[in-house]
């Protein structure tokens, strides 16, 4: 009931739970540091855990874009295509000649854009260390990344020609990884201690305006409706987690001392997955805000929850006081 009419439908229905099982993927990098650090871990199980939480965390922007786009074919009036009825081999055969160009389109448009906010970024760290100068370079970066898309659409639309959809999270990261790791071959510098200091000292701002516009689209009246379903879906989502982990842990050889815990320690969300929630909201303007409700309402249970049991499962692992405090971001 909480994610309006608009859900009734079955194309729409899928959506729905393939975007609500992505964001369950996510996990929260900065989160998992931040308890790492506190309890100065290190050890095997904290590296395991630094491991797939960044991993998961990249996987989950290719995810969302691929489910972006995949909505976006199922919910086109221009291209109807029903997942339900009819002959399912031909539906999985029209939706995939629909569905295919347009992920790779997307994805070879927001490596380029990553590219391109690279060369950006290498000028950013030019500018004069006098505060804000390279602040606001960096914001600069950040803003051309959330605007690429606009423009893109003004500049194309006029011609007749549809702009590939742009994924600016998954661009930031191969922003962030071609800075970090080419930065040597391009300027013979090690950059990544530089971009890092910079994104920490600019990181106030931005926090500022995400967590406020997160906050004011967070309407109680909604949330009284949604709650049911975001229970469940956080009950649902530690036990997959704890299956999951099991079965992981069992292929992946783990010690036995490890299984039983292990899984606390990718309970906690935090921005990525607001962002993404936040990402679904403006792109569907029919299910998409009740949609983003109810995942930020898990999104907020997750959060509250997941650095205890982080922090529970490092101490029954024996790894707290191991050395966290060289753990880098």
């Amino acid at each position: 009931g909480g994610l309006g009419a608009g859900a009734a439908d079955e194309n729409v229905k899928g959506v729905v739970a393939l975007f609500s099982g992505v964001i369950a993927v996510a996990r929260s990098p900065a989160s998992a540091l931040a308890v790492i650090r506190e309890t100065r871990a290190g050890g095997p199980f904290t590296q395991t855990v630094l491991g797939v939480t960044m991993v998961s965390d990249v996987l989950v922007i290719l995810l969302f874009s691929a489910t972006t786009e995949l909505a976006h074919t199922l919910t086109d009036p221009s291209h109807p295509v029903t997942l339900s009825g009819g002959h399912p081999a031909a539906a999985a055969a029209h939706l995939c000649s629909i569905f295919v160009p347009r992920v790779a389109a997307e994805l070879a448009a927001s490596a380029l854009l990553g590219l391109l906010l690279a060369a950006l970024c290498l000028l950013a760290l030019r500018v004069p260390e006098v505060p804000p100068l390279p602040q606001l370079g960096l914001l600069g970066v950040g803003a051309a990344a959330f605007s690429a898309q606009g423009l893109l659409d003004q500049l194309l639309v006029p011609l007749g020609v549809t702009a590939p959809s742009l994924e600016p999270m998954l661009a930031c990261v191969i922003t962030g990884f071609v800075v970090c790791n080419g930065g040597e071959v391009f300027t013979g510098r090690d950059e990544r201690r530089q971009l890092e200091a910079l994104v920490n000292s600019s990181m106030h701002p931005t926090l500022l305006f995400f967590f406020t516009t997160t906050g004011l689209g967070m309407r109680l009246s909604v949330l009284q409706h949604t709650w049911p379903a975001a229970v469940g879906l956080f009950v649902v989502r530690l036990a997959a987690l704890y299956f999951g982990h099991a079965v992981g842990a069992r292929w992946g050889a783990m010690p036995h001392r490890l299984r039983s815990f292990g899984w606390m320690a990718y309970v906690t969300q935090a921005g990525l997955s607001l962002g993404l929630a936040s990402e679904i909201a403006t792109d569907f303007a029919g299910w998409g805000p009740p949609l983003k409700a109810t995942l930020m309402s898990v999104i907020v249970l997750n959060q509250l929850v997941g650095p205890p049991l982080l922090e529970s499962a490092i101490r029954a692992a024996g790894e707290a006081g191991g050395g966290g405090e060289q753990v880098q971001a």
